[in-house]
């Protein structure tokens, strides 16, 4: 037990050799860790399940490389063809659309004055004086 945590220490300073490094891993998987390191078991499952993965592909014929990396290059690139598109028709159609209009009647206007006018006239419609406002509060 004392091993494996000089091992940690080793492993976190960056000062482990690949066969130390291999030692943790069977060790973190294994059933016998301790309460107190089994904090460190997902670390290593974790870098063990990458490691078989890495493993798995280096083990693939060179024609199957070939396939898998041709394969992710297209699949990247019409991902970012579909994120390029979609972009582009956000940025054509948000910029179509007048910035201020008024629906009058079930009509839209988009003349900059008559939004602000009818904008102007909505507002003193819903506004109140002073003397009303004091009528309002002290009514008997």
């Amino acid at each position: 037990m004392k091993h494996i945590e000089e091992l940690l220490e080793k492993y976190f300073e960056g000062e482990t050799t690949c066969e130390e490094e291999r030692t943790l891993r069977r060790y973190f998987c294994s059933e016998q860790v301790p309460d107190h390191l089994g904090v460190y078991r997902p670390l290593f499952a974790y870098i063990s399940q990458e490691a078989v993965l890495h493993t798995h592909r280096h083990r693939l014929s060179p024609l199957h490389q070939l396939t898998y990396r041709r394969w992710t290059v297209i699949i990247g690139g019409m991902a970012a063809a579909v994120l390029l598109l979609a972009g582009s028709v956000r940025w054509l159609t948000d910029a179509s659309q007048p910035t201020s209009y008024v629906i009058i009647d079930g009509v839209c206007y988009t003349d900059r004055q008559l939004v602000e006018a009818k904008a102007q006239e909505a507002l003193e419609n819903v506004s109140f004086t002073a003397d009303e406002i004091s009528e309002l509060m002290f009514q008997p």
